[in-house]
């Protein structure tokens, strides 16, 4: 009897930046099942029909819905979908951005970031 294989933890990759979200997708994609989406409303979307990810790496500053945006509305929908988010953004931001994302307690990851510490940090997430 063949047993059933593990199934691959979920990562969202939410950037306007669509060169980076394939970047990511492709680097992280040997090791996890890895979706994309435009930006924060687009995002959206994949929770409001009832997916969910093992993570979700987010830009700030995107057109539409912003990371900090999307959040909020995990908070809402899905509590523990807003935990799993970890943003990925600029080196300087403005000082209303940095203010709005030191009131919310995920991790932030500066760009730019190479990819093996990206995976790293993946990784250590994952356990």
């Amino acid at each position: 009897m063949d047993e059933a294989s593990p199934t691959r933890r979920r990562v969202l990759v939410v950037d306007d930046d669509d060169a980076i979200c394939r970047l990511i997708q492709r680097s992280l994609s040997t090791e996890y099942e890895v979706s994309t989406a435009c930006d924060g409303l687009d995002a959206l979307g994949h929770f409001e029909r009832g997916e969910r990810f093992d993570l979700v790496i987010c830009d700030v500053m995107m057109p539409r819905m912003t990371g900090p945006e999307l959040h909020g509305a995990l908070v809402e929908l899905a509590r523990d979908q807003a935990n799993r988010l970890v943003f990925l953004t600029a080196s300087v931001l403005p000082d209303d951005v940095e203010s709005v994302l030191g009131g919310i307690p995920n991790a932030v990851l500066r760009k730019p970031i190479s990819i093996a510490v990206l995976r790293e940090f993946v990784r250590a997430l994952m356990l």
